[in-house]
Order: structure tokens, then sequence, then C-alpha cells
């Protein structure tokens, strides 16, 4: 009771190369207990690499690509709230994404974003989850010599709690 815990993470990337598929999850910003701020102004300039790295990737034209900020909970507090909680704080950082995507094209409006979007075929959204998806990583395994799933987000710490307030 009282006591603040931060914590901070590293960079992830899974690449699916028999799909074609290049997949990168990244923990971008952890949240204050029960609000849509972030816990650190520092994690929350994560915003400006995610977004310069959407440019590049839609300026070499090779992909559609699809983004999804997906906002997260920690298991406390009625699912309901926890739903919405994590909807305000996806939306939070879409808006940011969007933000820095304006500044560093020079657009000047909402709409010259749009068509630019549309123009690279670049798809961004946000979606909420709540309290469902645990924050996990892979870890190889080298004797099975396959991956295994690594719960980082137990919700029965303190700790874990921290990593699940996560977009």
């Amino acid at each position: 009771m009282g006591e603040k815990l931060v914590s901070t993470s590293d960079t992830m990337a899974i690449e699916v190369s028999k799909q074609g598929k290049r997949i990168e999850s990244l923990v971008i910003v952890i949240f204050v207990f029960n609000e849509d701020q972030p816990q650190s102004k520092f994690l929350e300039s994560r915003i400006e690499y995610v977004a310069r790295r959407l440019i590049y990737r839609a300026e070499k034209g090779q992909y559609s690509l699809f983004a999804t900020v997906t906002g997260h909970t920690d298991s406390i507090g009625p699912e309901y709230a926890n739903n919405e909680l994590s909807k305000r704080r996806a939306n939070r950082e879409m808006l940011n994404i969007r933000k820095y995507m304006k500044y560093i094209l020079k657009l000047d409006t909402d709409a010259q974003l749009d068509k630019w979007l549309a123009d690279h075929h670049v798809k961004l959204r946000a979606k909420g989850y709540g309290e469902k998806d645990p924050y996990e990583i892979r870890r190889w395994n080298s004797e099975l010599e396959m991956g295994q799933k690594a719960i980082i987000g137990e919700n029965g710490t303190p700790e874990g709690r921290t990593v699940n307030r996560r977009v």
C-alpha cells in the first residue's frame, strides 16, 4: 500500500517467415494505476519511434501495413471498467502516433494524414483488451527446439500487474 513500482521493457520482435509476415510487439507505455496517464514521459517518447517506423515501412511501399495499438489493464477492478480503461489507453496512444506522423510528414490536418495512410496502404487502429491478455513473451527452449510462452504480467504480483497496465 502506498508504494509505486516503475518497470521498463525491451523491444521484442517476432518474425514469421513461412507466412511472409513480420510481427513486432512493443511495450510502449506503462500507465498509472486506474488512469490513462503514463507513468513515464520517457516511455511515452517511444511513440515517436513507432511513428517513424510506420512511415519508413510505408514509404518503402513493399507491403500493406496493419498496426493495432492495444490497450491493457491489470485484473484489479470490475471487468467492464477495465475494458473501458484499456480502450481509452489505446486510443490515447493511437492519437499520439497520429500526431507524431503529422509532424514528421509536415501535414496540417487529420484529413491529410488519412489520405497519406490510404495512399500508402496503412491501417492504424486502437483496441482495448482489458485484463484478458496478460503480458507474455516466448522464450526459446533449446531442449525442445521450440519457443515456450512465459507470462511476465502475472496478475498475482505487484510487478506483473504493473507491466499489464500497458499499451
